[in-house]
């Protein structure tokens, strides 16, 4: 290839770059106009459109059943919430714990509120079922449980026993002793 050539080959691409980048700088002036016309609502809206934290979701049925799980998992403590069943409730913290962390986490907003539900619910059902604890051993240090056998009997009565323990009877309600008693 001679210098010639070279040359050619140069210059030809030196203008194909230059022809790109006048059509994209032409490119960037027609939107910038056509952005200037359009009214101040309609960028306001096209602005807020942009900035949404929550990208627009797909449909997805692996999402969608994984939600749906937990959403069962959320009304089953729920359902222990409202109709006070605290023993139940609390001996199903760990498996439906379980439950949950064995399903996917999509990063949602609405798994984020379910989420929220289902904590809500379990430290409801964890702190009655603590509360429920607390009340029934404070009942239980309430009842008394003292025997008076336990202290003995009265010295009279203790010496009459041993004088009488070795008498041979008919019985007990056929003896001389329950007889006068």
């Amino acid at each position: 290839v001679g210098t010639a050539s070279t040359h050619h080959l140069y210059s030809s691409l030196t203008q194909g770059v230059t022809m790109a980048l006048n059509e994209e700088r032409d490119t960037e002036a027609t939107e910038t106009t056509a952005q200037e016309s359009v009214p101040d609502a309609q960028k306001a809206d096209e602005a807020k459109a942009e900035s949404s934290t929550e990208p627009e979701v797909q449909p997805n049925p692996l999402r969608e059943a994984d939600i749906a799980k937990k959403e069962a998992l959320v009304s089953e403590l729920q359902e222990f919430v409202r109709t006070s069943d605290w023993r139940h409730g609390s001996q199903q913290l760990r498996p439906t714990m379980d439950a949950w962390r064995a399903i996917h986490n999509w990063h949602t907003a609405k798994e984020d509120e379910l989420w929220e539900a289902f904590q809500t619910a379990r430290h409801t059902i964890y702190a009655e079922r603590t509360h429920e604890r607390e009340a029934s051993q404070a009942a239980k240090e309430k009842l008394d449980f003292s025997s008076d056998y336990l202290e003995g009997c009265a010295d009279e009565i203790m010496d009459r026993l041993v004088a009488t323990n070795h008498e041979k009877s008919a019985g007990y309600g056929l003896d001389e002793h329950s007889l006068h008693a």
